[in-house]
């Protein structure tokens, strides 16, 4: 008997261990293919990365072999050098020797080094050239001093012209220094004058003697003449050799295009300028309400080529054309901007500046600024839509005019729920939906320019009007196909959810949205981003105002969406936008439908509307909606009964004292609760 108990335990041991070692197998198996799975999603984003590297590199190739055709242009300078920090970028992202090996592929004699020589030679051509005049006269000033030293044969009229340099040196410096303290101390406009006019006139004659100098020096001179230009040449050594907090000083009364020319004057002056960050402390003095837009989380913050290129091109602009700018326009910095942008509409560099700057000018961080109104009061719209047209490939005009349009066209409501701001109606009436829905077309896989594209569309469908005209011309397919591309981009999500929302006020936008799969993106957006409450709320409201669609309702109640609504006023109970559309979106979805009012009520539904209406007790629109979902769910008479043992009575007591305003509905929405506990026996 006990060999049959320990050949059984035998038995029961060995089928225990064999299958936890094929359950463990099996479990390792899971996991390999979940690792490998993971790997393989990690390689396609990957390549899906390189491929759009690889895309832009070779866009900036054609557009440097387009410049390379004029090499000496003055904004083809600050292209060539911004396209170089691009190319440093995407190296840094992609390597190296694979952004070599790309670029060698696609371009039979165009290497990445010859590039970067090119874009040197191009950006300092004129600064070398005056470098290596200074080095030729140095060395050849260097070997006469050595053989008047050997020869020991100096004349008096050399020691005089010595003498005499050597005072004008000193002079020079004792005025310099002067001049210092006296404008550090006081504030006089005569003093700034005097030290313009003695100190910058001085270096501006010492920068014209060196190249009179050295187009006049011919090959074979005299040592007699060569120790005249050498002492000349001391003067303007001298000169340059002046301490370099007094050449800051100097140099800041200069303006832009001085600054610029002076600066590929001299080398020194040119490596003062960028490591004081001069063009940075102009941009500030001149225009200072451009640099309060742009000095925070902006792509200026570190002052590249393009402060400088803006601060030119706008001291270029003929005077004619800033004779009379608006009061509002604090030393006509906006309309600046605007004549730089008209002056220059076929380039796009400047074109895409220009409109970065008024993107950030647009956007309205204080309550006083009125900027918005200035551009399209300069007819900045329709620069800005001109210069869509002309650049319809060129991804960062696309990506910034549209953000400009999307600021432009962005307003809240006031408390009679009318919009004041009509430079949508501008936009709509030269085309701007046209051009808008072709950049989403022309850069599909563009994050940048997909999310400034549905933000203008949000926008333009809030009337009526542009609404209707947004549809028609296909803009809830691309709304649709943005948000498809794009599934993990917080933005383009909520825009492209706030977009559905504002078109889905149509009764033909709302069929329209359900073919185009609108709501399967609304609801798979407000899955992934269950935390976020921008996202939240134009999820809802898109659902409140597609569940008007009976067919849409069921496919909302079908696809989970009441518990996404609920899942999102759980999430964000302190806001109370959410929550007013999250009831807004329960009315609909309630409205004559006994499943839904089920449904509701069992997934926690009435609880959460009281608990928002007991948060927000001043908010009108929570209180309202809240109300609206109450009743049509109290249809039901065991719904209606638990509203009323929940404290729904006490709370249309309190909405009634606080909103008094809507005290009727109220006041009807106790009454039916009340009836319901006397039907109880309560």
């Amino acid at each position: 008997m006990g060999c049959w108990i320990s050949i059984s335990a035998l038995c029961t041991m060995f089928l225990l261990n064999y299958f936890s070692r094929s359950s463990s197998r099996s479990c390792l198996e899971n996991q390999q293919q979940h690792h490998q799975h993971h790997q393989q999603q990690l390689l396609k984003e990957e390549e899906t990365q390189q491929t759009l590297q690889q895309q832009q590199i070779l866009q900036i190739l054609q557009e440097i072999k387009e410049l390379e055709k004029d090499k000496h242009s003055f904004i083809n300078c600050f292209q060539l050098l911004i396209l170089k920090h691009q190319l440093r970028e995407l190296q840094q992202l992609q390597g190296g020797e694979d952004l070599i090996n790309i670029v060698n592929n696609n371009t039979n004699n165009y290497t990445f080094e010859q590039i970067n020589n090119n874009i040197n030679n191009n950006c300092n051509q004129q600064e070398e050239q005056e470098e290596e005049e200074v080095e030729v006269e140095l060395k050849d000033n260097n070997l006469i001093l050595e053989l008047n030293n050997n020869t020991n044969n100096t004349n008096q009229n050399n020691i005089n012209n010595n003498n005499n340099n050597n005072q004008i040196n000193s002079e020079i410096d004792t005025i310099c220094k002067e001049m210092l303290s006296n404008s550090l101390s006081t504030s006089s406009g005569s003093i700034q004058k005097q030290l313009k006019t003695q100190c910058l006139s001085s270096i501006f004659s010492s920068i014209s003697t060196k190249k009179s100098l050295s187009q006049s020096q011919s090959e074979q001179q005299t040592s007699h003449n060569m120790v005249e230009d050498n002492l000349i040449l001391d003067r303007y050594v001298d000169l340059f050799s002046i301490p370099t907090e007094i050449l800051v000083h100097l140099l800041s009364f200069l303006g832009a295009r001085d600054l610029w020319n002076i600066s590929l004057t001299c080398r020194r002056i040119w490596s003062t300028v960028e490591s004081f960050k001069f063009w940075g402390s102009l941009f500030e003095r001149s225009c200072p309400r451009i640099f309060y837009a742009m000095q925070f989380n902006s792509r200026w913050s570190s002052n590249p080529p393009q402060v400088k290129m803006l601060l030119c091109l706008m001291e270029d602009l003929d005077s004619d054309f800033m004779k009379t700018f608006d009061a509002n326009d604090e030393n006509g910095q906006i309309k600046k901007i605007i004549g730089v942008m008209m002056k220059h509409s076929q380039n796009s560099l400047v074109q895409r500046e220009t409109c970065y700057i008024l993107k950030r000018l647009s956007y309205r961080q204080r309550k006083e600024d009125e900027h918005e109104a200035l551009i399209a009061r300069y007819d900045g719209i329709k620069l800005i839509l001109q210069a869509m047209k002309n650049h319809p490939l060129n991804a960062g005009v696309q990506e910034d005019a549209c953000g400009a349009l999307g600021n432009l066209t962005c307003d809240s409501p006031n408390s009679f729920g009318v919009y004041s701001n009509n430079n949508y109606l501008e936009v709509v009436e030269l085309d701007g939906i046209k051009l808008i829905l072709a950049a989403m077309r022309n850069h599909l896989h563009n994050p940048g320019v997909q999310y400034n594209t549905s933000f203008v569309l949000r926008n333009l469908a809030r009337n009526d009007l542009s609404e209707s005209r947004v549809a028609q011309e296909g803009g809830i397919h691309a709304i649709a196909t943005a948000m498809r591309n794009h599934p993990n981009h917080i933005g383009i999500q909520t825009q492209g959810c706030g977009a559905l929302r504002n078109l889905g006020c149509n009764d033909k936008n709302k069929v329209l949205s359900a073919k185009e799969g609108g709501i399967n993106l609304i609801l798979n957006s407000m899955k992934c981003f269950a935390s976020h409450p921008d996202l939240q709320l134009n999820g809802c409201g898109a659902l409140r105002n597609l569940a008007r669609n009976e067919r849409n309702k069921d496919l909302i109640t079908k696809l989970g969406g009441i518990q996404l609504v609920l899942q999102a006023m759980t999430n964000h109970y302190q806001d109370p936008d959410v929550q007013d559309e999250g009831c807004a979106a329960l009315i609909n979805l309630a409205y004559q439908d006994e499943v839904n009012e089920e449904t509701i009520a069992r997934e926690g539904g009435i609880k959460l509307i009281l608990q928002a209406m007991r948060n927000h007790p001043y908010h009108s629109g929570v209180q309202m909606q809240g109300r609206g979902a109450l009743k049509n769910l109290s249809c039901n008479p065991k719904n209606k009964l638990t509203i009323a043992r929940a404290g729904g009575i006490s709370l249309m007591e309190i909405a009634c004292i606080n909103h008094p305003t809507y005290s009727n509905r109220f006041l009807e929405l106790m009454r039916i609760l009340q009836s319901a506990l006397e039907e109880a026996g309560q």
